[in-house]
C-alpha cells in the first residue's frame, strides 16, 4: 500500500508562485533558494511541481498571522492591532521585530548593581514563534493569534495536541527552519523545544483543547 503524502507534500492548487521574500531570507543567511533548493526541502515535488509547502513559503501564502496587543491582563481593551501575510519565513521575521516592541528592559538594582532584564529573554520568544509555526495546521485557513497582555503573552493556532505527541505537524517546514538555521535540531519536538527555553520547565505553559493549542508565556518581570 502507498503512504499517503503529507499536507505538505501534496501538489498545491496555486503553481504560479513567487518567493521574493523567501529568497532574500535565504541569502541573508548565505544560501540561495535555487530549483536544487526547492526539490531537497520539498517545495517541489518529483514532477517539478509546487508543493503545499512551497505555496506556504511563497509570497502569494494565503495564511495570516495575527497580533493583537491589550492594556492590562484581560482582553478588555485593545491598544494595537497588526496583521501579517505573504511567506511564512516573512511572517515570522515580521512577527518576531513586532513583539520586540513589546519585549522592554527593566531595571532593579541590588546595593550599587544594576540589573537589567528583558519580560521575555530572546530565546523564550523565539523559541514560542517556532513551535506556533511548526505545530499549526495549515489544513485550515485559521489565523494564527498572538495576544500581548501586560502579564503574558498567547501564541495560539489550530493544530495538534503539543506535549502528546512526539512529532511535529509540519516536519519538512521544520526542516527549512533549521536549513535557515532557525533551530539547532530538525529533529526537535515540542517537549524538547520547551528544554531549549533554558529555565522555562516551570513557567512555559502549553494549553491543549481538542483541534488546537495555546502557549502562554508569562512576562518574566511580572510578579
Amino acid at each position: 500500500m502507498q503512504k499517503s503524502k503529507c499536507f505538505e507534500e501534496i501538489p498545491s492548487y496555486m503553481q504560479h508562485l513567487t518567493f521574493d521574500a523567501a529568497e532574500r531570507i535565504f541569502k541573508r543567511n548565505g544560501q540561495n533558494l535555487d530549483f536544487q533548493m526547492k526539490q531537497t526541502l520539498k517545495m517541489t515535488d518529483s514532477d517539478g511541481k509546487y508543493t503545499n509547502l512551497g505555496l506556504l513559503l511563497s509570497d502569494q501564502c494565503k495564511w495570516l498571522t495575527m497580533v493583537a496587543v491589550f492594556q492590562g491582563s484581560e482582553p478588555d481593551i485593545m491598544c494595537n492591532r497588526r496583521e501579517f501575510s505573504g511567506s511564512l519565513l516573512q511572517q515570522f521575521n515580521d512577527s518576531y521585530v513586532y513583539l520586540e516592541r513589546y519585549n522592554p528592559i527593566q531595571a532593579t538594582f541590588q546595593k550599587l548593581l544594576r540589573i537589567d532584564t528583558r519580560d521575555y529573554s530572546e530565546m523564550e520568544l523565539w523559541n514560542a514563534l517556532i513551535e506556533l509555526f511548526a505545530h499549526r495546521s495549515y489544513m485550515f485557513s485559521a489565523n494564527a493569534l498572538i495576544r500581548v497582555y501586560s502579564d503574558r503573552m498567547e501564541f495560539a493556532a489550530i493544530g495538534e495536541r503539543m506535549l502528546s505527541t512526539s512529532t511535529c505537524r509540519n516536519p519538512n517546514l521544520k526542516k527549512v527552519l533549521y536549513q535557515l538555521k532557525f533551530i539547532e535540531k530538525n529533529e526537535m519536538d515540542s517537549r524538547r523545544a520547551v528544554k531549549t527555553c533554558g529555565c522555562l520547565s516551570s513557567k512555559f505553559v502549553i494549553q491543549n483543547t481538542k483541534n488546537a493549542f495555546r502557549i502562554i508565556l508569562p512576562n518574566s518581570n511580572v510578579k
